[in-house]
């Protein structure tokens, strides 16, 4: 796989739990959006927390998406 089908496989993951939790969420809430860093799925079928992150910041860069950061912030 070309670095470019995994980012563009990456994008397609996060964009997919983007519009999952929008099905939850009053009209006009804001989105919750959570990157677990503590489960790794072996398969490969899920970005790493830093490339799901780095994907959040990358639909923001592109106007996508405007994150709004919880008091709640881990490193």
């Amino acid at each position: 796989m070309t670095p470019e089908n995994k980012f563009n496989k990456n994008v397609l993951y996060v964009l997919n739990k983007i519009k999952e939790r929008s099905l939850y969420t009053k009209t006009g809430a804001l989105l919750e959006y959570w990157v677990l860093f503590d489960f790794l799925d072996g398969s490969g079928e899920t970005p790493l927390p830093k490339d799901e992150i780095a994907i959040l910041e990358k639909l923001e860069e592109w106007g996508a998406i405007k994150i709004k950061m919880s008091a709640w912030e881990y490193e």
